[in-house]
């Protein structure tokens, strides 16, 4: 029994050493202030081992943590459509009035815009058309002057084909012949004419009389030129087959080259031939005076104020 009882004896070891020896051992060592206060081993002790078991366990807690955040992060990646606010009809009604006022102040803008082009343009043209009918009036007054001259020649060859042709000075004669046989042509100044024919559709032309005034200018124009025609025609027909039939090379040469005549020599002239070439002369001369007429009558609308 006092075996038995000294095996389960708590201050003793299995190899026999007494419980307090291995104490004295463990507190070889120690600093006496350690031995004086074993309590502040204790705490030490304790307080590192629950640090050594609480740290890991802080890191698991952070586990969740992080996820919790990945998980905040996708949440917040969802868009939510916003909600667009109703507006009343009073509204509506605000807005497209602004809108219409704003499409008919730039169409307003854009009229006024053209207005002011096409008004520039219509007095550029308008200015372009004054100096063109000045240089017509000028052409026109010119050609007046001289068919008034070729009337004249008119009559005098005339009452010189009515003597008798062995009386009949024929140098002067086929001279008077010579400055007969030509026809003044007119050339209109066009530019203005053209381009204002062009632009009759703009509102500044479209309510004026330019168009009728365009119009008339232009029948007394086509008239004259019929009438230029017709004399040009009148002189091919009468005049150049009376210099071939009757005139000498020498003053045909002359004539061509606009020289003095060499003498009044003449071939195969008859009396019947001076009878024919004053009937010719007479039909020449009405033209001419038809031309004038013409001339002046285009004159007149050149000097209208458009």
């Amino acid at each position: 029994m006092s075996e038995g009882k000294k095996k389960s004896d708590p201050d003793s070891y299995r190899d026999g050493t007494p419980k307090s020896e291995v104490r004295k051992k463990s507190e070889v060592g120690m600093s006496n202030a350690e031995l004086e206060n074993p309590s502040a081993f204790d705490i030490s002790q304790s307080d590192l081992n629950k640090s050594e078991i609480e740290h890991p366990q802080s890191e698991i807690k952070e586990l969740p943590t992080a996820n919790s955040k990945l998980q905040t992060g996708n949440t917040m990646e969802v868009h939510h459509h916003p909600e667009v606010e109703k507006k009343s009809f009073k509204e509506y009604i605000l807005e497209g009035l602004m809108i219409f006022l704003a499409v008919t102040m730039g169409f307003f803008a854009e009229s006024l815009r053209e207005n002011i082009t096409n008004s520039e343009h219509v007095k550029q043209l308008s200015v372009q058309l004054m100096q063109d009918l000045k240089t017509d009036t000028l052409s026109l007054q010119g050609e007046m002057g001289y068919e008034s001259v070729l009337v004249k020649r008119n009559d005098s060859l005339f009452f010189l084909l009515q003597q008798p042709l062995a009386k009949t000075d024929t140098k002067k004669m086929q001279q008077l012949v010579f400055n007969c046989y030509y026809v003044m042509l007119f050339h209109q100044s066009s530019g203005a004419f053209a381009a204002i024919k062009s632009q009759l559709q703009l509102k500044q032309f479209s309510e004026s009389l330019i168009a009728k005034y365009i119009a008339g200018y232009e029948s007394e124009l086509q008239i004259l030129k019929a009438q230029e025609k017709i004399q040009g025609d009148n002189l091919d027909r009468d005049l150049a087959p009376f210099f071939k039939l009757h005139f000498t090379p020498q003053n045909l040469y002359a004539f061509i080259h606009g020289m003095p005549l060499v003498n009044g020599g003449m071939r195969n002239l008859t009396q019947n031939d001076l009878t024919q070439l004053s009937m010719d002369m007479e039909m020449i001369q009405s033209y001419n005076l038809d031309m004038i007429s013409c001339q002046r009558k285009l004159k007149d609308k050149a000097v209208l104020d458009v």
